[in-house]
């Protein structure tokens, strides 16, 4: 019978009413805040598998044997083939590929997107659509085609084929080994190439990704010839601080805390109605049991009313994230939620409802009886009549801190969780500043550009290969640049007298090429470089006018160019630096350029012509390539001016390095190279067909290696850039989602909170009102107690945030600075902390005025 009072004693309940309205809230922020974090981590995870495929790992010369053994291997999920042919390829006047065959697994791992289906029956292929393009543009999914087939020995068949499916191209990353993904794919099960030696390449995912080798899969490397090969660049093991930060583990936790300090707050809102019905309870004779079921009777129908409404906010949800979905799609955009993840943090929240309660049971049951006023003593001191006093006129700030007083646990809580809404609201808006700052600067400032690094100068490119490249429709033109490069051993420059020079000293020990050898040497007269590059003939009176505004006159007058050209004479560049600490492994300290203007607290380092021993017109001596040759000292550049960074010889310009023409480099070699270039830069443009001009760049070069990689590097910047601004639109949509899911929840429970109050405040407001107390100074009583607690919440909350952006910004640069002082072009918000913080706690303590507010105005005026 009495579990029918309770239940209809709840009902007319307003405290009861807000627990119910605040666990709903805190289950609907749980699952929208997952939903979020799921959908940025799978969004991230499409974008580079979209690039770089889903496969974790491949072994290359696979056999039966390891397909045996990774299909009984636990870990492995999914297992697929792509088999190359090893003695045929595809070879048209300009372009090179490989054949192969490929599976249903291998093709869902390889996320290529494909029009039509893989081929079926043994005359039907699947091509790329490049290659496609080349051989007959018109072709297109069920249409026959005729190819010419080359093997090693130089024989040519003729074959027809019908294309069953057309696929996209691979990025030049796909290499693995000494083969590329092939552009042009045969039926697995029969095909005139059947006969054919190739080499199997078995891709498979795992679960576990955070390794680099799945458990189990190293004793099948055992195999001859076999290689294993972790798809590195989809699956980074190394997590940035944002990856770290949204690891599902990291984000359920955060859940915790938060939940448990507004259901907690929640709670203590009710926890005086509360402790007075027990004690009534006690009055009449209930024991501990019955307090203990009356108590969790609550909880159960509190928590069971608020589940029940979850569950249709559960499919609204859900209906609105697959409405999302198909808008958020064409941006690129994952929307995914983890099911288990969702599970764990309502029943986290459940949890803390349930311990709360179990703690008001112990308080209340251990508690002594008390009154709401702690001078009335009439129950307790019979022996006296009370005494009747005439107060004297008290004022609103004398209201309010005897208010506090009785308050005081519920405004604790209430600044509390007002100072981590500022937190948070300050952090979302500095990656929103940060996000679309950085996010604009990288789409103005994209290049469109191919880089071709090859190591050995006798292999590089000749100026033939090089108008064919840039023949190719969409590359606008060229730069070429001959390189030399010694990485063990690398190369030395020396100079008489120079172990007496601070400058040359630490350069070598703290310098980027230092060795162990050279690093535990005090004193020593040279220091290492692994590049010199040199000028190109082409270029040589331009950059020649850039050289000479960065020596001064009268320190140029020993410069030849005759001998420069010749090679025969160098400008050196030994710029300011400081030393400061090392990202390295191998060392503490590395150099740090230093501006003409620059303000770090540590010792700069300068090169002052006309101490150091090497001047100009001086000789140094540079090995490399087992030759030692004199070159004599044409300038020194010992500054650059701000802005200078522009120049077209701005990648000459690191501390030690040497400027030399390119019969230099053809002295140091013994043998002239004249005709090859190995460092080449290939321009595009915005509007080029990117994904054919890609196609046509990686099979023209591969051509001239006959797929050869590693002889060659090439790099896209336009990819490299395109995921750059995928991951910061992905940062921005993210923190405002996480911004906009807070903001609301701040509110809501603000508001829900400021109801429940004065639902307990109204015997008091019409007290107030009865001794002739006015409407207007009742508000502003309740004014004074919000907006103090809004400005200690926002104090701490702006202490708070400095510190935690103190903490990023020094992590990023690797020393401690003044958050207020610092402007650094990786964090762009942080020239505005100050105003963002100030600006977060304007909004904050305007919205928490006006959700507080409006109750506060309804109750007065009704009481």
């Amino acid at each position: 019978m009495y579990k029918k009072l309770i239940v209809k004693n709840m009902k007319r309940s307003a405290s009861y009413k807000a627990l119910v309205i605040g666990l709903i809230t805190m289950y609907i922020f749980s699952i929208a805040f997952l939903i979020v974090q799921e959908s940025y981590v799978k969004t991230r995870q499409d974008q580079y598998f979209s690039r770089y495929g889903e496969w974790t790992g491949c072994i290359s010369n696979s056999s039966e044997k390891i397909e045996a053994g990774l299909k009984s291997n636990s870990n492995v999920e999914k297992l697929g083939d792509i088999d190359i042919y090893s003695d045929c390829y595809i070879n048209t006047e300009k372009y090179y590929s490989n054949i192969g065959t490929m599976n249903e697994p291998a093709r869902d791992l390889s996320r290529i997107e494909l029009q039509g289906k893989l081929p079926s029956e043994s005359n039907e292929i699947m091509i790329n659509q490049s290659l496609l393009n080349t051989l007959s543009s018109a072709a297109g999914v069920n249409d026959s085609i005729g190819l010419q087939i080359y093997d090693t020995s130089g024989n040519v068949n003729t074959f027809e084929f019908v294309i069953s499916g057309i696929c996209n191209s691979f990025s030049d990353e796909w290499k693995i080994e000494d083969f590329s993904a092939p552009m042009l794919f045969l039926n697995p099960e029969e095909n005139p190439l059947s006969d054919n030696a190739y080499t199997k390449f078995s891709f498979f995912y795992v679960k576990d990704t955070d390794v680099e080798v799945a458990s189990g899969i190293e004793a099948l490397l055992k195999e001859g010839g076999a290689k294993y090969t972790f798809n590195s660049q989809a699956y980074s093991v190394d997590k940035s601080i944002y990856d770290k930060f949204l690891e599902t583990g990291t984000v359920i936790g955060i859940i915790g805390v938060i939940s448990s300090l507004i259901v907690i707050q929640l709670l203590a809102q009710s926890f005086n109605s509360r402790k007075y019905k027990i004690k009534v309870l006690q009055s009449i004779g209930a024991d501990d049991a019955v307090i203990f079921d009356t108590i969790m009777l609550e909880a159960s129908y509190t928590w069971g009313k608020s589940v029940l409404f979850l569950v249709p906010s559960i499919a609204v949800i859900s209906g609105l994230c697959i409405v999302l979905n198909s808008v958020f799609d064409k941006a690129g955009l994952v929307i995914s939620a983890n099911i288990y993840a969702c599970i764990i943090s309502i029943l986290i929240i459940s949890a803390v409802f349930y311990l709360g309660n179990l703690g008001i049971y112990l308080m209340c049951v251990n508690g002594s009886v008390g009154s709401s006023f702690s001078s009335d003593t009439i129950y307790t001191m019979k022996n006296k009549m009370p005494k009747v006093k005439i107060k004297k006129r008290i004022s609103l700030l004398q209201l309010y801190w005897k208010n506090r007083y009785y308050y005081q646990k519920e405004s604790i809580l209430r600044i509390i969780v007002s100072a981590i809404s500022i937190v948070l609201l300050t952090m979302v808006s500095v990656d929103i500043i940060n996000g679309y700052i950085n996010y604009s600067n990288d789409k103005k400032n994209m290049k469109y550009e191919y880089t071709i690094d090859i190591l050995d100068i006798e292999k590089g490119l000749e100026n033939s290969q090089l108008e064919e490249l840039s023949n190719i429709e969409g590359i606008t033109g060229f730069e070429k640049k001959q390189r030399l490069t010694e990485v063990d051993p690398t190369i030395k420059i020396a100079g008489v007298g120079w172990e007496n020079s601070i400058y040359v000293n630490n350069l070598r020990k703290y310098g980027f090429y230092t060795t162990p050898e050279d690093l535990s040497k005090d004193k020593a007269d040279f220091y290492n470089l692994t590049t010199i590059k040199a000028i190109d003939e082409d270029e040589s009176a331009r950059m020649m006018d850039e050289i000479k505004k960065l020596v001064p006159s009268n320190e140029f007058n020993k410069f030849d160019e005759q001998q420069f050209v010749s090679g025969e004479q160098c400008i050196m560049v030994m710029i300011p630096y400081y030393v400061g600490n090392s990202d390295y492994a191998d060392r503490d300290k590395a150099i740090f350029f230093a501006t003409e203007d620059d303000t770090q607290k540590e010792e700069v380092y300068r090169y002052i012509n006309g101490q150091e021993s090497i001047q100009n017109g001086s000789v140094i001596s540079v090995e490399a390539c087992d030759n030692n040759i004199d070159v004599a000292v044409g300038g020194i550049i010992t500054s650059i001016p701000n802005g200078f960074t522009d120049s077209v010889i701005a990648d000459q310009l690191g501390c030690g390095n040497i400027i030399v023409s390119e019969n230099f480099i053809n002295r140091i070699l013994d043998k002239d190279v004249s005709e090859f270039y190995n460092d080449i830069t290939l321009y595009s443009h915005k509007d080029a067909n990117h994904v054919e001009t890609d196609w046509q760049v990686e099979n023209l070069l591969g051509s001239y290696y006959q797929d050869d990689s590693n002889d060659y590097q090439l790099h896209n910047t336009r990819q490299a850039s395109e995921i750059v601004l995928g991951q910061s639109k992905t940062l921005i949509v993210r923190a405002v989602i996480i911004g906009a899911i807070s903001l609301v929840i701040f509110i809501w429970v603000g508001y829900v909170n400021a109801i429940n109050k004065m639902n307990r405040e109204t015997k008091r407001v019409r007290i107030l009102k009865s001794i002739g107390m006015l409407p207007r100074r009742i508000i502003w009583m309740y004014f004074i107690e919000y907006f103090v607690e809004a400005l200690l919440a926002g104090l701490i909350g702006f202490i708070c945030s400095m510190a935690i952006q103190q903490y990023a910004i020094s992590s990023i640069i690797g020393k401690t600075v003044n958050v207020f002082d610092v402007n650094l072009s990786i964090y762009p918000a942080s020239r505005y902390l100050s105003i963002i913080t100030l600006g977060v706690f304007g909004v904050y303590i305007l919205l928490y005025l006006v959700c507080v507010f409006i109750p506060v105005f309804k109750k007065i005026s009704k009481a």
